[in-house]
């Protein structure tokens, strides 16, 4: 039983090594570049406000949401969280920006709030309450 297993020991090995030596039948094509993913430009918008969001990415999700927008003249656009911040934090900085709303993950908020990218509502939240009711997790 030894000497069948030694056997098939070595028969084992020389096929692996007969595979690792041997030399490959194509030549190895190049993989296309990867293009860099392109910063998100503000869409011109159909209303008075542009909306950013990291959330209803999903072409189904945006179509919906678009179309409870339009009703008040609005548009959004999607975009991932990190061009989103770039484009907010730089429009802070140069006091050019663009973006009037973002919608994103709490955990997008704190580099803004570093950068004091955002402005502070709670003073038109409470103009706002006079006549609306807000949940307070959302203040």
């Amino acid at each position: 039983m030894s000497r069948t297993f030694n056997i098939l020991s070595i028969i084992i090995a020389l096929a692996l090594l007969l595979t690792a030596c041997a030399a490959p039948t194509e030549e190895p094509t190049e993989a296309a570049p990867v293009e860099p993913e392109a910063p998100v430009e503000p869409t011109e918008p159909e209303g008075d406000a542009i909306f950013f969001s990291t959330q209803f990415s999903p072409v189904e999700e945006q179509e919906k949401f678009r179309a409870i927008l339009q009703e008040e003249g609005f548009d959004f656009t999607a975009s991932e969280e990190g061009p989103l911040l770039d484009l907010v934090i730089a429009g802070a900085q140069t006091g050019q920006g663009e973006v009037d709303v973002v919608g994103a993950l709490h955990g997008s908020y704190p580099p803004l709030a570093e950068e004091d990218a955002m402005m502070n509502m709670s003073d038109r939240a409470e103009d706002l309450m006079a006549d609306r009711d807000f949940a307070p997790a959302f203040l």
